[in-house]
């Protein structure tokens, strides 16, 4: 078993009424892994993990959209995942994962002169690859790269009786360092 904590950065895909754009985010993850005995020779390479990570952006201005767009998004996911790290004896240890997710996330921005505040939940898959770093007995380095599938957000809202369409698709590649203990 180990547990771990580290910060994460991701580089977000939005796609704003089919608009593209791009954001950036900063955080904190934090985890356990657990490679029990009854995985039998796979013990100490196949772990099962449990990972909640917080991830928050600043006030962006988003362009072609047809009106004035500005909004912050904050993340907090939870996600369950195997990983297989290679060389378990070794002091440097590749793997390979994936996991599956539900995230909560939760706007606040401007369209045009109409301010909206809005929360929403779903579901994804987590592909990862990484590797960790021993730098003393027992205790790791760890680097990771996973994709957090794209899913969809409709917040679409009336103002002043006019429909201000907001839909935004999300996908995310988020970069994260961490130390196993």
């Amino acid at each position: 078993m180990r547990f771990y904590a580290g910060v994460q950065t991701s580089f977000n895909n939005l796609t704003i009424n089919n608009n593209s754009e791009n954001s950036q985010a900063f955080g904190v993850g934090f985890g356990i892994s657990v490679s029990p005995s009854f995985v039998g020779k796979a013990q100490g390479n196949l772990y099962f993990d449990f990972d909640v990570s917080l991830l928050f952006t600043g006030d962006k201005d988003y362009k072609g959209q047809g009106f004035d767009l500005n909004f912050n998004n904050n993340s907090y996911r939870f996600s369950l995942g195997l990983e297989y790290l290679f060389n378990k004896k070794g002091t440097i240890k590749p793997f390979l994962g994936i996991g599956y997710g539900y995230t909560l996330d939760y706007y606040k921005g401007n369209i045009g002169n109409a301010a909206f505040k809005d929360s929403k939940q779903n579901y994804f898959f987590l592909p990862k690859v990484g590797t960790l770093f021993q730098i003393s007995n027992g205790d790791y380095f760890g680097l990771t790269f996973s994709y957090i599938t794209e899913y969809e957000n409709n917040l679409s809202f009336y103002f002043n009786d006019t429909l201000r369409p907001l839909v935004i698709k999300n996908d995310f590649v988020v970069v994260g360092l961490s130390y196993n203990f």
